[in-house]
């Protein structure tokens, strides 16, 4: 199933942008949080035409009933498999999990690794967030070696929200010219 997604790991933000990546362009989203409302609630929503006419996206963040962890919340785990076993849905839906792991012992998550688009998003360690700042610039069509990206992590600091929001107003700031230096690290960032 192309439109049901399942995006796991540790750094909210890189699941966020992963979510970010697939929503682009889409108007009519909606996002439940699932340690307050069980699934029942986000797939009948996915069942519902959208009202701009185009597809919908149904995020479940803290989709934990897929880890070993316990829930308060009664979720309906057959209207789940029956909604992914359903080719002829057309809106997307999205579930987030902040943990490592995911229980592979559960018939349901089983379920998702056959029929779904399952995205793990590891952390990134200290010593790959110069690699990660490189990539990042080179996604985006702009040059910079691994001696700047390097540099650019010592000036901005490993928190990666903040890298990537410093990335972001690089990418703003040089349009014209995608070459980055120290300079422009000096200037631009904070």
């Amino acid at each position: 199933m192309n439109n049901f997604y399942l995006i796991y790991g540790t750094d909210y933000s890189l699941l966020k942008r992963e979510i970010d990546r697939i929503i682009s362009g889409t108007e009519d989203v909606t996002t439940y949080d699932l340690s307050v409302s069980p699934i029942d609630v986000l797939l009948d929503d996915a069942c519902l035409i959208s009202m701009f006419g185009d597809k919908k996206v149904l995020i479940g963040e803290n989709a934990l009933f897929l880890t070993g962890a316990k829930s308060s919340i009664e979720h309906n785990i057959d209207y789940l498999t029956k909604y992914i076993n359903d080719d002829k849905n057309e809106n997307i839906v999205i579930l987030t999990v902040l943990e490592s792991k995911l229980d592979e012992r559960k018939k349901i998550v089983k379920l998702i690794n056959e029929k779904c688009k399952v995205i793990y998003k590891p952390a990134i360690d200290d010593k790959n967030l110069s690699s990660f700042v490189l990539e990042e610039f080179k996604s985006n069509g702009y040059k910079i070696d691994y001696k700047t990206a390097n540099f650019f992590v010592d000036y901005v600091g490993k928190n990666v929200d903040i890298l990537i929001s410093e990335i972001n107003k690089m990418i703003l700031y040089k349009e014209d010219d995608k070459t980055i230096t120290k300079e422009d690290i000096i200037d631009i960032t904070s």
